[in-house]
């Protein structure tokens, strides 16, 4: 029975020798660090995904315990303040990843994204590692949205916020479970957006929303 390691120095091997008929055989792998074994294989078909692999001896045999360096996946938060994120570590290709992103109050979570481009616009995340991945959880701290009486007599209320918080969408809602794009015409100066709601009768719920 003879056994080696690819790559050649990841790993430690015994077992190797000369066996009866019959006899049983067990031969052992064991990574070095920075390395995490995979399988063995005999004439490139994996015989076992065990690193103690037992068999009964019947002819001379080649084996090869298969290492792999495991990949890092980086999960991070665009603002420590904004929320956590969990999910990363090191791990071996194929493997399948989740990571997650829980918000923090006073912020909205907006996607994962990995070298500026946008993967995933959930809070969980799950994917096939391929490889080493860098992951950003985007934070935004909301903008003040405040509500103050319109002119007097008008029954009417004014919503505004700052100017200044780009790529915020004002959103409303009836049931603070379905939301919708307001229709409301908003009229932005140098410092807040403004928009004018006239109660109708029912109630209505607004946010802003980030895409």
């Amino acid at each position: 029975v003879n056994a080696s390691c690819s790559p050649a120095d990841a790993g430690d091997i015994n077992g190797e020798g000369e066996y009866e008929v019959e006899n049983e055989v067990v031969v052992t792998a064991a990574a070095r660090p920075g390395f995490a074994f995979v399988n063995w294989t005999r004439n490139g078909a994996v015989v076992s995904a065990d690193p103690n692999f037992i068999f009964a001896a019947a002819a001379n045999v080649a084996l090869v315990a298969n290492f792999v360096a495991p990949s890092t996946i980086s999960a991070t938060a665009s603002n420590d303040l904004g929320g956590t994120v969990s999910g990363g570590g090191d791990f071996l290709p194929g493997d399948s990843v989740t990571v997650s992103a829980v918000v923090n109050s006073g912020f909205a979570f907006t996607g994962w994204s990995e070298n500026g481009v946008v993967v995933a616009s959930t809070p969980d995340y799950t994917f096939t590692v391929a490889g080493a991945r860098v992951l950003v959880a985007t934070f935004l701290e909301l903008p003040a949205l405040a509500m103050q009486p319109g002119a007097p007599g008008s029954n009417q209320m004014v919503l505004h916020w700052p100017a200044a918080a780009a790529g915020w969408s004002l959103q409303e809602s009836s049931d603070l479970k379905i939301w919708t794009p307001s229709t409301l015409p908003i009229i932005t100066t140098a410092e807040e957006n403004t928009c004018t709601i006239v109660p109708n009768g029912t109630g209505h719920f607004y946010r802003l929303s980030h895409p």
